[in-house]
């Protein structure tokens, strides 16, 4: 009996420690938000730069803020203001240099007045990140944009942009 006992323990024992260490694996491969919106910025600008619209726009998710002037609320709106933008940004721009996470959505880098602020406020929800993508252009050296990001379960979208 006492062996039993002893081995009933030890097993007991033994699948505890394996499901802390399961435990704490699963919650060490969760994804920073901020790293998440960072990748999927990294890949929405150079797919702009790269030409490749549609890869840009796997990564897009409506509504969209569009440079403090108006909300779009369908994809294919989203595209064709960015049909132009790819010839112009492959023209301009050299390369991306940093992408920079905002903590504050209304810090001013997309809307400013209370119009542009409430346009603002009515695409975005509490989680959504403001980042700065810095990149450098052919003509006057280093500019920014910003991009309002959505992290999620599947992924972090591109909800809107401001330059």
């Amino acid at each position: 009996m006492k062996k039993r006992s002893v081995t009933f323990v030890l097993t007991a024992a033994t699948l505890c420690i394996a499901a802390q260490n399961a435990s704490a694996q699963q919650v060490s491969q969760e994804v920073d938000p901020k790293d998440q919106a960072k990748k999927s910025a990294t890949a929405f600008f150079n797919a702009l730069l790269a030409a490749d619209l549609n890869a840009a726009m796997k990564l897009v998710d409506v509504p969209w803020f569009m440079d403090r002037q108006k909300v779009l609320q369908d994809k294919s709106e989203v595209e064709t203001q960015f049909q132009g933008f790819v010839d112009k940004a492959r023209e301009g721009i050299v390369k991306l240099n940093k992408v920079i996470v905002v903590e504050d959505v209304e810090n001013g880098m997309l809307a400013r007045g209370e119009e542009q602020l409430k346009l603002l406020r009515s695409v975005t929800k509490e989680g959504d990140l403001v980042l700065q993508v810095v990149f450098e252009t052919k003509d006057s050296g280093e500019e920014a944009a910003a991009l309002l990001v959505r992290p999620g379960k599947d992924g972090a979208k591109i909800i809107g942009i401001s330059d």
